[in-house]
């Protein structure tokens, strides 16, 4: 790793900041990049300042440019991603310089493609930041000094993007990040200043609920949630969503209305919402909670997670009991079948089962019994050997396995002493001669049957992807896409869609437009998101559909509807055929 030299008076004024800078160094090369990297950003010419952020943006950006007139220094503005959507160079010879870098209007200068700079980094860190020459990863970027500050808008809290200051090394001098902080301020007020109405009437009826009262108090719509310090303590990111889904009637009625809602982990809370409106209309909801004890304050106790999937309290209680269900099966030796839908992640908890008594993970021989090697019963041989051995035995899709193959490792499996065998197989009904030697079978519910565990689900797979020291985060919006989808790939399924989105947003938080078009279905004017009841209504023709191989008048007939009628569920629930493979 590049770490050569102590990064003096450098990073976050007033701290020590060679923590931060290796960090930043580490994320680099994570990425790919080296120091002698040749910079080639993305590029796209259709970024503009048109947005909220650059109207916002421009007076300051007008008023900077000319203060710095005559000197060499640039002023850049970049948006929540790293996209440079404006830069000012006080003179030619610097703005040369940076062209010969790419470093120019439209390019993208986050961390993942351009490392340690004064945009990337401080939307990695959230915070000001002075990069001073040779803090810069890349060599060609060490000849500037970048003093960059963030904008955070100052209703919804979102990170909006980050204002730049750049100039030659010689050129540095301690005014510069009180300069850049300021002028970053004057953005944040204009942002407010800018706001629509319903923004501000949340924000204000949040401001004045939250100084009468020590309850935890949040005020939100689809879109914002504000929250004081005791609320944030009850909440997951993902909560926004749940929280929502129970207070959206109260927009509906303009009621104010008591209830318990029921957030991540089963954690229920008793809440009291009214009606926030501004002069055009509803723009949300005001919700003060009764006492209740915040995460870090409950004792819960959680079974051991399968591996790869951290035991937390947002799991749910379905997803629980399989969890119980392997730690059981651990303790005895024997062959234990897991059994569910493809996708729903069989082999990794078979993997779990085969874990021994010290919590040591035996490699186990990985066995897929649609394998058409030797006349496809070389998995067989080999699983016998293993069996005879004394190893762990991981056999995937044995509904598929020859009869024979099947037979000469029942009788293996039935000579051992203490067999350690996990199976998956999708059937309902296991072939006979795999049943005689089968001691436990665990059903695997699929992902529909327990959507509670989406949140939980997209969390783990952005802390597989980012890293835990990213605040990336799904968005409300976006996550209530991926609560309503069917995903008939199961979690293998959710895992994917979550991946692409991280790679559309470049591994920033996740907004309903990065998750791939399928997820984002037309919306025709005046469309709802489903109920609660309909969501049911709809699993329970999947399921009908899904017996039947997606035949319509069969899975009419099972339920006793007409074909009219599941035609028309069809269409009304949005139920779409499962990709043909």
């Amino acid at each position: 790793m590049r770490l050569d030299h102590p990064a003096a008076g450098s990073g976050l004024a007033g701290t020590g900041s060679l923590g931060l800078i290796e960090s930043s160094w580490q994320r680099a090369e994570e990425h790919g990049l080296g120091p002698g990297h040749e910079l080639a950003l993305p590029f796209d010419g259709d970024r503009d300042g048109e947005t909220r952020l650059g109207r916002a943006a421009d007076p300051v950006l007008d008023r900077l440019a000319r203060q710095l007139t005559g000197s060499s220094m640039c002023v850049m503005l970049g948006d929540s991603r790293g996209w440079i959507v404006r830069r000012e160079a006080a003179s030619s010879q610097l703005a040369r310089k940076l062209d010969r870098i790419t470093i120019v209007q439209g390019a993208l200068a986050s961390e993942e493609t351009a490392a340690t700079n004064g945009l990337g980094t401080v939307l990695v860190e959230r915070r000001p930041l002075v990069l001073k020459g040779a803090d810069h990863f890349i060599e060609s970027m060490q000849v500037f000094t970048c003093v960059g500050a963030p904008i955070i808008h100052p209703i919804t809290g979102r990170l909006e993007g980050v204002l730049d200051l750049s100039c030659s090394v010689e050129d540095t001098n301690d005014l510069l990040l009180p300069l850049i902080t300021a002028a970053a301020g004057e953005i944040e007020q204009r942002l407010y200043d800018l706001a629509s109405m319903r923004e501000r009437a949340l924000f204000d009826a949040f401001v004045t609920r939250n100084r009468r009262t020590s309850h935890a108090v949040a005020c939100l719509n689809e879109d914002v949630l504000f929250t004081n310090t005791r609320a944030a303590q009850l909440f997951d990111p993902h909560d926004h969503a749940l929280l929502w889904d129970w207070a959206v009637g109260v927009v509906r009625t303009g009621r104010e209305t008591t209830g318990t809602v029921v957030l991540s982990g089963a954690r229920a809370v008793v809440a009291h919402a009214s009606p926030v409106s501004d002069r055009t209309g509803a723009a949300g909801v005001l919700v003060t909670f009764a006492e209740a004890r915040p995460r870090s304050q409950q004792s819960v106790e959680v079974p051991r997670a399968a591996k790869g999937s951290p035991g937390r309290n947002s799991w749910s209680e379905a997803w629980r009991g399989v969890q119980r269900a392997v730690a059981q099966a651990r303790l005895v030796p024997g062959c234990v079948l897991l059994r569910g839908e493809p996708g729903v992640g069989k082999a990794t908890l078979a993997r779990t089962v085969l874990i021994d008594d010290g919590g040591r993970e035996d490699d186990p021989v990985d066995l897929d019994c649609r394998s058409s090697e030797s006349g496809g019963t070389g998995w067989a041989a080999a699983a016998v050997r293993a069996v005879e051995v004394g190893r762990p035995v991981l056999l995937r899709h044995v509904e598929a396995a020859e009869p024979d193959a099947a037979v000469a490792v029942c009788h293996a499996a039935r000579r051992a002493a203490t067999p350690r065998i996990a199976m998956t197989g999708s059937a309902a009904e296991l072939p006979c001669h795999w049943e005689s030697v089968v001691d436990v079978v665990i059903e695997v519910p699929p992902l529909r049957d327990r959507r509670a565990d989406i949140p939980a689900l997209v969390d783990e797979v952005i802390r597989e992807r980012v890293g835990a020291g990213r605040r990336v985060r799904c968005t409300a919006a976006a996550l209530a896409l991926l609560m309503a989808r069917q995903w008939l790939g199961n979690t293998t399924e959710l895992r994917r869609t979550v991946a692409t989105a991280l790679v559309n947003s470049m591994h920033c938080d996740i907004t309903e437009h990065d998750l791939p078009q399928e997820c984002r279905p037309r919306q025709r004017s005046g469309s709802r998101r489903l109920t609660d009841l309909e969501l049911a209504e709809r699993d329970t023709i999947v399921a009908a559909l899904r017996s039947v191989g997606w035949k319509r008048e069969a899975a009419a007939a099972s339920l006793g509807v007409s074909r009219a009628t599941i035609y028309r569920k069809i269409r009304h629930l949005g139920i779409t055929d499962p990709p043909r493979r």
